[in-house]
């Protein structure tokens, strides 16, 4: 009996290992060029990252940046906005949405944590706005999903 309970254990790690959802990437010198995390002078840029985890890694989450829809985030990935400065509401949306709401100025660059979590009534999300110091190393380590705007 236990050598099954090691078994099926095995197999649904194997299976959501397996399956990771995909989403439309942008190319090697995009993600290169972002990877440099520099500014625009007129703009702001925001970064919004994903990095990798065990609870909900097959989920999608739907990212959205003042009531549009940026993409949908999975395992090891991240996206570029570059927008006009100013205060922007950043929402993950799952069974439990989160969002958070972040100023930022011209030429300012401002990093957001998206993480899927495990939720009694199915997966959920949370986001966060954190520091270049926490984001940039994560953000090296995922590739560049294409933003819808």
């Amino acid at each position: 009996m236990k050598k099954i309970r090691v078994y099926c254990v095995l197999n649904l790690i194997f299976l959501f290992s397996c399956a990771s959802p995909s989403v439309p990437m942008d190319g090697l010198a995009q993600d290169q060029d972002a990877k440099q995390f520099h500014s625009l002078a007129d703009k702001s840029r925001i970064y919004i990252y994903r990095e990798s985890a065990f609870v909900a890694s097959a989920v999608k989450v739907p990212i959205s940046i003042d009531n549009k829809l940026v993409g949908q985030s999975v395992v090891s990935t991240f996206f570029v906005l570059d927008i006009a400065p100013g205060e922007h509401q950043i929402g993950c949306l799952a069974t439990d949405n989160s969002e958070v709401n972040i100023l930022v100025k011209k030429g300012e660059i401002a990093y957001v944590r998206n993480q899927a979590t495990g939720g009694a009534f199915g997966p959920g999300c949370e986001i966060q706005e954190v520091t270049a110091d926490v984001a940039q190393p994560a953000i090296l380590k995922t590739k560049r999903a294409r933003a819808k705007f």
